[in-house]
């Protein structure tokens, strides 16, 4: 099954605080994903990484093998 969503060795952060740290995850067609964690563990900034609200800082994220941000982001 092909990966529709690809993130490969992500990080993200704002000013000197890292939120998030090499993220690798491949979301496969048909498959169920759930992000669960504290308040402050990064799971909006990793979907508005994903969706390509914000440009990743290190990393690639891919959605239906297109890139995300390759120029600029919103």
């Amino acid at each position: 099954m092909a990966a529709v969503i690809q993130v490969h060795d992500l990080q993200q952060g704002y000013g000197k605080t890292v939120i998030l740290k090499d993220i690798n995850l491949d979301v496969n067609a048909g498959q169920i994903l759930a992000l669960i964690g504290p308040s402050g563990a990064g799971k909006t900034t990793l979907v508005s990484t994903i969706m390509g609200m914000l440009k990743p800082q290190k990393g690639t994220v891919t959605v239906l093998d297109k890139s995300q941000c390759p120029t600029a982001c919103y």
